[in-house]
């Protein structure tokens, strides 16, 4: 349960950074990884929103890993 607390909070506060619905983060949350932080794709898009660290490499500069907070 803390793990979905956390995913919660996180994208409460992500939706107000970005002035966006926090209900519109969660389910794109539930959508692209069923709120699994380690999903990856077939593809190669990884964590909860199945981002592309290859495509946005300056939003992980010195991390080996999209963490959910990142991500």
């Amino acid at each position: 349960q803390t793990m979905a607390n956390d995913i919660v909070k996180m994208s409460d506060d992500a939706a107000y950074e970005a002035n966006v619905d926090p209900l519109l983060v969660l389910s794109i949350i539930a959508t692209e990884s069923s709120f699994n932080p380690n999903s990856v794709s077939n593809v190669g898009a990884e964590g909860l929103m199945q981002v592309w660290r290859r495509w946005h490499p300056e939003k992980f500069t010195g991390i080996n890993t999209a963490t959910p907070a990142r991500n």
